[in-house]
C-alpha cells in the first residue's frame, strides 16, 4: 500500500511513501511427520512490515497564526508558528512478529505465544540548524530520532473443570522494553529532561518514557534544607541546582515510566444458570513520582493534599533519619519547592495487583420456552474499580492515579437483557 499526507514535502512524490507488510503461517499439526498427542494444534505464524505515522501539528510549508489586533496600532498581527521544513517526511515503524498458536486436546489448554521486535526509524525529534539561517531558532523538528523496542504477549486458556461445576481462566501476559537509540540533544539543562514520564525522553539508551529526577543528598541536620548535588558536592544553592548550569547527566536516571510486565488473570465459574467472573490485572517493573509538599501552594492555599505530609516534617535536628519532607521556612522560597518536588527521593515503585471486576449472572430458567418471546433472559451484577490487592509502595498511593486528586471511585450496576426471537 502507499500512503500520502499533504502535510509533507513541496512536491507531490515527497507526500507519498511505500508501507509494505507481509506474513504467512505453517500449521504444522496437519504435516503428516507431526504425531504430537499433548498438541494436537499447532500453527506457526511469521509477521513482517512497516506502518506509518502522520503528525498533524508538522507540516512541511511555513504556518502562522493571528494574534488579536495590536494594541498601539490597531492592525493585525501574525507570528510564525512553524518554519518551512520541505524536507519532513513521514515517520516509519518496522515490526516483525512471530508466534505459535497451540491447542490441547478438547482445548483443555489452548493459547498463543508472540515474540515481537519494533523499530522507529525517521521519527520527528529536534535537529540542530545554522543560526545565521536567520530563522531565530537554533533547531527544528526533522525525521531524525529512532528506537527500538522488543517484547512478547503470551494468551493462555485452561478449562479446569468440566460437568455442573465447570471453571475456566484467561491468562494474559505481555513484556515490552524499548529505548531511544538516536536522539539530539538541543538543550542539555537538567530543567529540560525532568520527567516523571508524562512526555518522551529524548535520551539515547534510556526509555521513550523515563523518571528522570535531581540527585538526592538527604536534610540537612541543623535546618531541614533538603540538599542536593552542584559539582558533585552537596548543597542547599537552589537556584544553582535548578538552574541552566546542572546538565542532564547530573540527573539521576530512576527507571522506565511505564510497566514493562502487564496483564490480566481472569477467572469464569459456572454453576448450574449461575455464572461469576473475577478480573485481577497487574502492572510490574515501572516507577512514579509521588506528589510533593509544595510550600508554596500550602501558603498560597492552592495546595488541599499536602496534610500528611506536613505533619511529617522535619522540625528538630534528628528528624532527618526518620523523615525526607523539609522543614517549613518562612518566606518560602520557591526554587527549593521545585528541588524538592523533582528529587529522587519521591520515587516510588509503580508495580501493583489491582481487583479490576467481579460480575455475577443468573439465567432466568424458562418454564415454557416455546410460548416464551425471548429465548433466555440473564440478570446481572457488576462491581468495578474495586481497588488494589497489593502494591510495591509503602505510601498507600495508587500508582495509576498518582496526580490526580481523586481516583475513580467504586461503582455497581444491575440489569437484566432479554434476547428476544
Amino acid at each position: 500500500r502507499r500512503d500520502a499526507s499533504n502535510l509533507f514535502g513541496i512536491n507531490t512524490n515527497q507526500k507519498w511513501t511505500p508501507l509494505w507488510s507481509g506474513g504467512g503461517s505453517w500449521n504444522i499439526s496437519k504435516e503428516n511427520f507431526y504425531t504430537g498427542k499433548l498438541l494436537p494444534f499447532l500453527k506457526l505464524r511469521v509477521t513482517y512490515g512497516y506502518t506509518g505515522n502522520a503528525d498533524p501539528n508538522r507540516s512541511g510549508v511555513i504556518t502562522v497564526y493571528y494574534n488579536p489586533n495590536s494594541y498601539n496600532t490597531g492592525f493585525s498581527q501574525a507570528r510564525i508558528r512553524q518554519y518551512p521544513n520541505p524536507y519532513l517526511k513521514w515517520e516509519k515503524v518496522g515490526i516483525a512478529n512471530i508466534g505459535i498458536d497451540f491447542a490441547s486436546k478438547n482445548n483443555r489448554i489452548s493459547g498463543s505465544v508472540d515474540w515481537y521486535v519494533k523499530n522507529g526509524k525517521d521519527l520527528f525529534g529536534a535537529a540542530p540548524v545554522d543560526i545565521t539561517d536567520g530563522l531565530g531558532s537554533n533547531g527544528l523538528t526533522k525525521n531524525v530520532a529512532s528506537m527500538k523496542s522488543h517484547g512478547a504477549d503470551i494468551v493462555i486458556n485452561t478449562k479446569n473443570t468440566k460437568g455442573k461445576f465447570g471453571w475456566n481462566t484467561g491468562l494474559i501476559f505481555n513484556y515490552n522494553a524499548d529505548k531511544v537509540t538516536n536522539a539530539y540533544i538541543a538543550n542539555a539543562s537538567a530543567a529540560n529532561y525532568l520527567t516523571n514520564g508524562d512526555g518522551i525522553t529524548q535520551l539515547e539508551g534510556k526509555p521513550v518514557h523515563s523518571v528522570m529526577t535531581y540527585k538526592w543528598g538527604g536534610l540537612e541536620h541543623s535546618t531541614g534544607n533538603p540538599q542536593g548535588f552542584v559539582n558533585g558536592s552537596l548543597s542547599t544553592d537552589y537556584g544553582a541546582i535548578t538552574g541552566p548550569g546542572t546538565s542532564v547527566n547530573d540527573l539521576i536516571y530512576n527507571g522506565p515510566a511505564l510497566p514493562t510486565i502487564f496483564g490480566s488473570l481472569t477467572n469464569s465459574f459456572t454453576w448450574r444458570n449461575l455464572e461469576m467472573t473475577v478480573n485481577i490485572s497487574y502492572k510490574f517493573h515501572y516507577f512514579f513520582l509521588r506528589q510533593p509538599l509544595n510550600y508554596s501552594n500550602l501558603v498560597s492555599g492552592a495546595d488541599k493534599k499536602s496534610t500528611s505530609d506536613f505533619a511529617a516534617r522535619w522540625q528538630v535536628p534528628g528528624d532527618e533519619a526518620k523523615t525526607d519532607v523539609p522543614s517549613f521556612q518562612y518566606p518560602v522560597d520557591g526554587s527549593r519547592d521545585a528541588f524538592y518536588a523533582n528529587s529522587s527521593t519521591l520515587v516510588e515503585k509503580g508495580d501493583h495487583i489491582r481487583l479490576q471486576f467481579i460480575t455475577l449472572s443468573y439465567l432466568l430458567p424458562l418454564h415454557n420456552p416455546s410460548s416464551f418471546p425471548a429465548t433466555n433472559v440473564p440478570l446481572y451484577a457488576n462491581a468495578s474499580n474495586l481497588g488494589i490487592l497489593w502494591r510495591a509502595n509503602k505510601k498507600g498511593i495508587d500508582p495509576d492515579y498518582s496526580t490526580t486528586t481523586i481516583p475513580p471511585s467504586k461503582a455497581c450496576a444491575f440489569g437484566v437483557r432479554i434476547f428476544l426471537k
